[in-house]
This record gives C-alpha cells, sequence and structure tokens, in this order.
C-alpha cells in the first residue's frame, strides 16, 4: 500500500510518516492483507472531518484536520481505526467475496426513505466491530457507552423500546469476532440510527 500527500496539506511530511508507522505497526495487519491492498493508494489531503473515503478504487483519500501539525496519540488512534475500516474493505472473510467500490453501492442502493438512517447506523456498528478488535490487541479505543451515544444521538441513555436490543446488539458485535459486512448491515436494518428525543422523567407533567 503506497501513501500519497496532496500539495495543499502544509503537514503533510509528518503525518505521512506517521500513518506509514500505524500501518507497519498495525495489529491486524498480515501478509495476506498486504497482498489484498497492494495496489491501494491513500491520499492524505486536509479536510475538516476526519475520515477515509474511496475515490475510485484502488484510490482512498484520507482526510485529516490541516491544524494538526504534530502527531499526537489521539491522531494515532484515529488512523489505526481507519486503516482498520481500510483492511476490512478489502478482506473477504469480512466482505464476503464483494469488492471495496461494491460495498459503496450496496450502502448507496439503500432505500432513500431509510438511506440516510441505516448507513448511519451501518457505520455505527462498524466502529463498535473496529473499537473491540483493537481494544482485545491493546489499542486505545472509544467505550461502548460512546458508541450508543453515536448511535441513538443523544447523550442520555434512555429506556425506549428497541433501546435494550440495541445494546445488546452493539455488546455482541464489541465482544466477538468475527463478523460480516453482510451482519453489520442487518443489524443497521434492523436498529436504523435514530434522533432520540430529550429525557423527560415520566412522573413530571407536561406543559
Amino acid at each position: 500500500m503506497k501513501f500519497e500527500a496532496s500539495h495543499d496539506f502544509s503537514s503533510h511530511r509528518e503525518h505521512l510518516k506517521s500513518i506509514r508507522e500505524v500501518w507497519l505497526n498495525h495489529p491486524l495487519r498480515d501478509d495476506d492483507i498486504d497482498e489484498a491492498l497492494s495496489r491501494v493508494v491513500v491520499l492524505l489531503q486536509p479536510s475538516i472531518i476526519f475520515g477515509l473515503n474511496i475515490t475510485e478504487y484502488p484510490f482512498y483519500s484520507l482526510g485529516i484536520p490541516d491544524s494538526e501539525e504534530q502527531v499526537d496519540p489521539e491522531l494515532v488512534a484515529a488512523l489505526t481505526h481507519e486503516l482498520t475500516r481500510l483492511i476490512d474493505r478489502h478482506d473477504r472473510h469480512f466482505t464476503v467475496g464483494l469488492l471495496s467500490e461494491e460495498i459503496d453501492t450496496a450502502i448507496k442502493h439503500l432505500p432513500v426513505r431509510r438511506f440516510a438512517s441505516v448507513r448511519r447506523s451501518l457505520r455505527c456498528f462498524w466502529n463498535t466491530y473496529i473499537d473491540g478488535r483493537l481494544e482485545r490487541r491493546g489499542m486505545a479505543v472509544h467505550s461502548l457507552n460512546d458508541r450508543f451515544e453515536e448511535k441513538i444521538g443523544t447523550t442520555r441513555l434512555l429506556t425506549g423500546r428497541y433501546e435494550g436490543h440495541e445494546v445488546a446488539a452493539l455488546s455482541k458485535v464489541r465482544h466477538s469476532e468475527p463478523h460480516t459486512f453482510v451482519e453489520l448491515s442487518l443489524l443497521a436494518w434492523i436498529f436504523p440510527y435514530y434522533r432520540a428525543p430529550e429525557y423527560r422523567n415520566p412522573t413530571e407533567p407536561t406543559t
């Protein structure tokens, strides 16, 4: 796998050095993954939002805030997380035979009415699966509670209709492996993202 940086990325040299080190020391990297990613090129570019996106296979873009001039442990953890997502996209066991670009096509072809909520939920389940594997290999990750708050779109843990089942589903994804893209997609379909209402004590009167 090759790493390059766009010309408008002022701190690209330090970040290129760091992401190469992160990749070489990634706990899930092996010979099969190296072979699967041999043609992949990751372009680092300044972005307000941190994250990995497929441009056109085998090219990916990794957006990093240009204000991040120094690579601190938090950024290293974020790079490790996104590189795990890249590994998953090229792991035939996770993708069950789908190509990386076919995964994006599958997501984009979800019914319009549920597209945004299912896609966001899928990302949350996928993040949780990444967290669990990295945590078991000694890496610092987000807590399960962080992911649940991300999942329900609020900072409060509510006692709604589906939340007990959602916690159980997230916990299973976090604490077991392997899982597949199809499994995570099914969970996202069953538990789509929703923005939970503000918590109100049921004994309080309404106005």
